[in-house]
């Protein structure tokens, strides 16, 4: 985190290749009042369901940034995001050898990518439901003001160039219009909501790109969202404000970068509107933030009068700095599964070194549905790949063309066989069902009660025969129950 002597330096080198940054205006900082702000509850984007529970015991908070700042007024606040617009905010989740980080924090970075499987966020919204879409990348261009008029064209965005679908390597994109999210009051009125999406299962990378390079460019994820309602006459659309990275805006003081992630303790916040048991700090979350404006409306923007980097002043002149998120992954993350056989792992031909991680370390035997763990910067295009197993025991690791083999002997799991999405040279990702993989297995090799070592294997043909494949690292243990 910035503290409050480097913020105005630093934060403009930060956004200089984004152009000039802007300060937003303190009329489009608006407070709310505690009648106005409601638990929503938590949906599962895949089935709809709602449940008025606040959060899933089985979840840690990988990403929080989430402490009210607290101005003496009672007042918790908002700032406005037009429907022409929409925002990107940074924040980051540590790899495994992010030295820094445990030494600020004492906490430890188990993995270098994490299943994100349920997102926390607030809005307000005057009148009807709101129409709002939220994507998640590993990084963008220039950190925290990803500039992405450079990367997109004419000041678009990634929603916009694509569709609707994830776009320039988007990790997570939801639009959650279809989930009947709560709205404004039956008379066209403001109010606002925390809600929770679950059941989500994609991969973010640790620091970025799954290692940590001590920049803020680089090891930072970005996350975006727009809401897409037009308000009524007089009302704004937006989203709470929470802590300055100075981090003194709270009762019990700075509770230092990083507090709620991990292992690292949630501060106290004193705001009515506390929830998930504790606040938190996001890590390394910044006061500048980019806005990407519609092209030929951008004067109609409530909040910018065009694409730029934008900022609320730095403490102590604005005790707020970024948004209200929260990020959960599984309960026992470094703890659920085991990383094998990554040391000796062969990187494709186009210089991509596959990941494959596990959204859980329990799969019930005969389960309906699916369970997908993620292989991800896979070769593309490529070929179909699949998994293969074997008892944990069974990790003999073998050099071969394609790599270290990690179990020997093994099990094929081809009814998992599936092609990647993605993007080249290093952009696929492979879901592979486990729950078809344990399922589908033949008597003897996934029986109720074993133990399994999985690694990913598929197809590189720029490489010449025999080596014309890749392993991914093995994960163990995957347990039968």
């Amino acid at each position: 985190m910035l503290r409050s002597s480097l913020i105005v330096a630093a934060a403009t080198l930060l956004c200089a290749t984004a152009g000039a940054q802007n300060r937003v205006p303190s009329n489009k900082v608006l407070p709310i009042k505690p009648q106005q702000v409601h638990q929503a509850g938590r949906v599962d984007v895949q089935t709809g369901q709602w449940t008025t529970a606040q959060k899933a015991v089985q979840q840690v908070n990988v990403f929080n940034n989430t402490c009210f700042p607290y101005d003496g007024t009672g007042y918790i606040y908002y700032t406005t995001l037009e429907y022409c617009s929409e925002f990107y905010d940074e924040g980051q989740i540590p790899a495994s050898d992010n030295t820094d980080w445990e030494s600020a924090t004492g906490g430890t970075g188990n993995a270098n990518s994490y299943v994100i499987n349920e997102i926390s966020f607030t809005y307000c919204v005057n009148g009807s439901t709101p129409d709002m879409e939220m994507a998640f990348f590993d990084n963008l261009p220039n950190g925290g003001c990803p500039d992405l008029s450079g990367v997109l064209g004419g000041g678009n965005s990634p929603w916009k160039v694509h569709g609707g679908t994830p776009g320039n390597g988007a990790a997570g994109y939801f639009d959650v219009s279809g989930l009947g999210l709560p709205g404004g009051t039956t008379g066209g009125g403001l109010n606002c909501w925390f809600v929770t999406l679950t059941n989500l299962g994609f991969t973010l990378q640790g620091d970025g790109d799954g290692a940590w390079d001590n920049s803020p460019d680089t090891d930072v994820f970005i996350w975006g969202a727009k809401i897409n309602n037009v308000p009524p006459s007089g009302g704004a659309n937006g989203m709470f404000l929470v802590t300055d990275p100075a981090g003194t805006g709270q009762i019990g003081g700075n509770y230092g970068p990083g507090n709620c992630t991990f292992d690292v303790a949630c501060g106290t916040d004193w705001a009515w509107g506390s929830t998930f048991g504790g606040c938190g700090n996001g890590y390394n979350t910044e006061d500048h933030w980019w806005i990407n404006t519609d092209t030929g409306v951008a004067g109609t923007c409530l909040n910018a009068a065009a694409s730029g980097c934008y900022w609320f002043g730095g403490y102590p002149t604005g005790p707020y700095g970024s948004f209200w998120m929260r990020l959960g992954a599984e309960a026992d993350i470094g703890g659920a599964y085991e990383v094998a056989c990554d040391a000796n792992q062969k990187v494709t031909s186009a210089g991509c070194l596959p990941t494959l991680t596990l959204p859980t370390n329990v799969v019930t035997k005969g389960a309906v549905g699916s369970v997908f763990a993620p292989l991800t910067n896979a070769q593309m295009p490529a070929t179909p790949g699949m998994l293969i197993f074997a008892p944990v025991g069974n990790q003999a690791a073998v050099a071969t063309p394609y790599g270290e083999l990690c179990m020997s002997p093994f099990f094929r799991a081809s009814t998992t066989a599936t092609v990647p999405t993605g993007t080249a040279p290093c952009g696929g990702t492979y879901n592979f069902d486990i729950q078809k993989l344990v399922n589908d297995a033949q008597p003897g090799q996934a029986d109720v009660g074993a133990q399994l070592i999985v690694q990913g294997w598929f197809r590189d043909n720029g490489f010449a025969p025999p080596g014309n494949a890749d392993f991914s690292n093995a994960v163990k243990t995957l347990t039968v129950q």
